[in-house]
């Protein structure tokens, strides 16, 4: 997700707040139609075409995005530093932007920002309206969360304004207020929708194939099964960006969602929590190609081992387990791959017995 599909505002707002936006910037085009005609190399994502490198303007407005959300594609990162040094102005502006950043982050005495669940850029204003910010104009925020009694009431609001906001700011609200909550430790005062909606979940991807084949029979467009393949391989982003282009794809082809019509974040949250997804996979590790209990493992006694196995391989297979405690499954299969494979085999018979 780049500048242009967050719809949030937070980040724009942000950088506003600790600098002052160049005017070379206030002229670049900030919607998806200024910069559908762009070829794909002039984007710092060319896949998936976003974060635009084409002018100064972009190139500014990516980088800086991609600071303020902490974005950690390695490609991403390197195309817009080629993009800054193709355009010294937005170099010089971002290394402002930088300096704030870090200003921001590490001086106490710089005064916290409100924080809030849904952001709303209503642009230039309307003088006509009764609304005092669609009056004004300008990025707004709303459902405060500074407080845990904030964090709550604005639940409560949010998920009464469900059916009056877009499914994408609710769903955002919802996975921000969470997190707000889980780091204030009062989840369990949430409303159960909001915490189904806001808790981070690992996709079902054969769930999602499926709604994928009935969305691209209902339509007769093919990329709802393009889009299932692409975000089970992919690793680097949430599903959020998936339901994202899913939902763009259900705008262009006039779906309406109902009882029995998902939206494409139903589709995506479709499996379990990804807190217990990764605690689950922590929990085991490969020994010889086999699944075992990390428990299982951290049970054996030296001296089991050493009945059975060559005083070195002993001692190696034991320098591995001491890091157990310390690793997760992963890591721990990754160590003992290294070792041999009849190693590896004597301590799986071992943990089978």
């Amino acid at each position: 997700m780049d500048f242009i599909h967050d719809c949030s505002g937070r980040h724009m707002l942000r950088i506003n707040n600790l600098v002052q936006v160049p005017e070379f910037v206030k002229q670049a085009s900030i919607d998806p139609e200024g910069v559908a005609d762009l070829p794909d190399h002039l984007f710092a994502d060319p896949v998936r075409r976003e974060f635009p490198i084409d002018n100064a303007g972009h190139t500014y407005l990516s980088a800086a995005y991609c600071l303020s959300a902490d974005v950690d594609n390695k490609s991403v990162l390197d195309n817009v530093k080629s993009a800054l040094n193709r355009f010294t102005d937005a170099k010089t502006e971002i290394e402002k932007l930088e300096a704030a950043l870090d200003a921001a982050i590490k001086s106490s005495s710089v005064e916290k920002q409100p924080q809030f669940a849904v952001y709303v850029d209503f642009g230039a204003g309307n003088e006509n309206s009764e609304l005092d910010y669609v009056k004004s104009g300008g990025v707004h925020g709303f459902y405060p969360l500074d407080t845990e009694d904030q964090i709550c009431d604005s639940a409560i609001r949010l998920g009464n304004d469900k059916h009056r906001l877009p499914i994408e700011l609710f769903m955002d609200g919802c996975q921000t207020l969470y997190k707000a909550a889980r780091d204030m430790r009062c989840v369990d005062r949430l409303p159960k929708s909001i915490v189904q909606c806001g808790v981070e979940r690992m996709p079902d991807h054969e769930f999602v194939k499926q709604q994928a084949a009935i969305r691209s029979r209902e339509t007769s467009d093919p990329v709802y099964i393009e889009l299932a393949a692409s975000a089970e391989d992919d690793t680097e982003h949430d599903s959020n960006l998936w339901a994202e282009l899913w939902m763009k794809a259900d705008n262009h082809n006039g779906v309406k969602y109902a009882k029995h019509t998902l939206n494409p974040y139903q589709i995506f949250h479709s499996g379990m929590p990804k807190a217990a997804f990764e605690d689950d996979i922590n929990k085991w590790t490969l020994v010889h190609g086999a699944a075992v209990p990390v428990d299982a493992l951290k049970a054996l006694k030296p001296d089991s081992i050493s009945r059975v196995m060559s005083k070195q391989a002993s001692e190696q297979v034991q320098a591995v387990l001491t890091k157990a405690s310390s690793s997760t499954g992963a890591e721990l299969a990754n160590e003992l791959m290294a070792l041999d494979k009849p190693i590896q085999l004597a301590l799986l018979k071992l943990v089978a017995q």
